[in-house]
C-alpha cells in the first residue's frame, strides 16, 4: 500500500509542476493564444486506451499528462504515467515527445521509457471515407530494470457518424509493437486492436468507450478490456480526462483507471 501511495504522489505532483512551468513559458511568447478544445478529441489513455486519427493543428502545441493504473486479478499492479509535448507541424503531421515512468510489481513493468512519436494524418474525413492516421513510435529505456527499445507502428481510422462537428464518432486502431532484447518467455512482437466510440453529452463534455484486445509481454497472455471515460472542457483549452476499464473474459477480476489533463496553445510555433 505504501508503494502505491508513493507512486500516486509522484504521478500527481510531478505533472502539475511540469505542465505548469511549460505553460507559463508559452504564455510569455508574444501572440500565444488558447485554442478551442474539442471534447471528443482522444489521445492514448485520455480518457481511454485508444486514440483518434486527428493531430495537433499546424503551429499549435499541446501539453498533456496521462496515467494508466492496472490492478490485475492477482492483486499486482502497474502504474504508467508521464508528460507529453506535442508539436503541430505542416502537412497534418504531429511530433510528440513523451518520457514516462512505469511503477509496480506486475510482470509487465520493465522500467522507464522516453518516447518519440511521429503521427501523420493521411486525409481529411469525407462523407463516406474516414480520416486515417499512421503513427511511428520509438520508446528508449532509461534507468534500471528494463528491456531494450520498443518500436511500434499504429494505424487509426476515425469517422464522424453524421455531417456535423458535434456528431458521434467511431474509430478503429490497430498497432504492432516490437521489443528488442525480450526475455525467452516474452514476445518480441505483440498486437493491439480495438474499437472506440464517442458522443457529446453537452458542448463541453464527451462520453467515450472502447473495447480493446491486447497481447501482453509474456507469451500466452492476452487481455481484453472495456473502457469508459469522460472528457470535460474547462475554459477554452483545458481538458480533464478520467476513465475506468473493467477486464473481460480471463481478465474479469482486473481493472484499470485512467486520469489526465491536456492543454492546447495555438500560434505557439512560427508556421501555420
Amino acid at each position: 500500500m505504501n508503494r502505491i501511495r508513493a507512486s500516486a504522489s509522484y504521478l500527481i505532483n510531478f505533472p502539475v509542476a511540469w505542465v505548469g512551468s511549460v505553460y507559463v513559458c508559452f504564455l510569455l511568447q508574444p501572440g500565444a493564444a488558447q485554442a478551442q478544445a474539442d471534447p471528443q478529441a482522444l489521445s492514448t489513455n485520455l480518457p481511454v486506451r485508444l486514440k483518434d486519427a486527428f493531430v495537433t493543428d499546424p503551429g499549435a502545441v499541446t501539453l498533456q499528462y496521462g496515467s494508466r493504473t492496472t490492478i490485475e486479478d492477482d492483486g499486482r499492479y502497474s502504474l504508467r504515467g508521464g508528460p507529453a509535448l506535442k508539436f503541430g507541424l505542416p502537412g497534418r503531421i504531429e511530433l510528440s515527445l513523451a518520457p514516462f515512468r512505469q511503477l509496480g510489481d506486475a510482470s509487465s513493468v520493465h522500467g522507464n521509457l522516453a518516447g518519440a512519436e511521429l503521427e501523420w494524418n493521411l486525409n481529411q474525413q469525407s462523407r463516406h471515407i474516414p480520416a486515417f492516421l499512421l503513427a511511428l513510435i520509438r520508446d528508449e529505456p532509461y534507468g534500471g530494470g528494463h528491456q531494450g527499445p520498443h518500436y511500434a507502428v499504429q494505424g487509426v481510422a476515425t469517422k464522424s457518424l453524421g455531417g456535423r462537428r458535434e456528431a458521434p464518432r467511431l474509430g478503429v486502431e490497430v498497432a504492432w509493437t516490437h521489443t528488442v532484447g525480450a526475455a525467452t518467455d516474452e514476445r518480441h512482437g505483440r498486437w493491439l486492436a480495438g474499437i472506440v466510440w464517442s458522443r457529446l453529452l453537452d458542448r463541453r463534455t464527451a462520453l467515450v468507450a472502447d473495447l480493446v484486445y491486447q497481447q501482453q509481454n509474456r507469451r500466452g497472455h492476452e487481455s481484453d478490456y472495456l473502457d469508459v471515460g469522460f472528457n470535460r472542457i474547462v475554459g477554452r483549452s483545458l481538458t480533464l480526462s478520467a476513465g475506468l476499464g473493467p477486464g473481460l473474459a480471463q481478465d474479469a477480476a482486473a481493472v484499470r483507471v485512467f486520469a489526465g489533463i491536456k492543454w492546447t496553445i495555438k500560434d505557439a510555433l512560427p508556421w501555420q
